[in-house]
């Protein structure tokens, strides 16, 4: 009688444990299938006022319709939806202690599955550079080489000139709308000659406009 009571509970007990081995395939399969969020990067609790981004990470293509709001709306920040990651990038340091918010709405993959809508929330930690993740360091890395290059550019040590009897300004900005800096030469001029005679000037100091993305403004437009 108790090697027949001890044979069930070992049965039972193969019982149970085949279930829970099912329940677990079917848990991991579901999660394999179903559209959702596979985390951020950095975790929301460890963002640094150094991080030059924060990635919300899903397990499936997105699709190009979805909304993302950065709060507060005044932090100059831009994002980009590639794949299944969507890159909210930093332009500026963030404050230690304020609190940002980065809202999705319209989730959807390139199949057509939906999710609702989700909001992402943190505060700025003091944190070295060294402390970062690989991928931040080198972001970090990449924009300070981008950035001293721009500095060292050989136009960019001629500006702001202007010349042709005030006709026409030539000057840089920087665009911070993606994770690299990018140089933007800056060209004010009254008419159309003036364009022509700015890019003239370019030529003739040594450099090729066409190496440079140069964009062409009027004075009324240049605050």
């Amino acid at each position: 009688m108790e090697q027949d009571r001890l044979i069930k509970l070992v049965r039972l007990f193969l019982l149970f444990l085949l279930l829970v081995i099912v329940a677990w395939i079917a848990l991991s399969i579901h999660r394999a299938v179903s559209f959702r969020v596979t985390g951020t990067d950095p975790s929301v609790s460890s963002v640094g006022t150094i991080s030059p981004f924060f990635k919300i990470n899903f397990n499936k293509p997105l699709a190009k319709n979805v909304s993302v709001t950065i709060y507060p709306q005044n932090l100059p920040a831009s994002y980009e939806i590639k794949g299944s990651v969507v890159t909210v990038s930093f332009n500026k340091q963030l404050q230690e202690g304020e609190t940002y918010s980065v809202h999705l709405a319209n989730i959807s993959d390139t199949k057509g599955a939906r999710l609702p809508n989700k909001t992402f929330s943190f505060q700025a930690q003091p944190i070295d550079a060294s402390s970062l993740p690989a991928d931040q360091q080198k972001a970090l890395d990449a924009n300070q080489a981008r950035y001293n290059a721009i500095q060292n550019d050989g136009l960019v040590q001629l500006l702001p000139f202007t010349g042709g009897g005030n006709e026409f300004q030539v000057s840089y900005t920087i665009n911070y709308s993606s994770q690299t800096p990018k140089l933007i030469i800056l060209v004010t001029a009254i008419s159309a000659q003036g364009q022509t005679d700015a890019l003239n000037w370019i030529r003739q100091v040594g450099f090729d406009p066409s190496k440079y993305t140069i964009t062409f403004l009027s004075p009324t437009n240049n605050e």
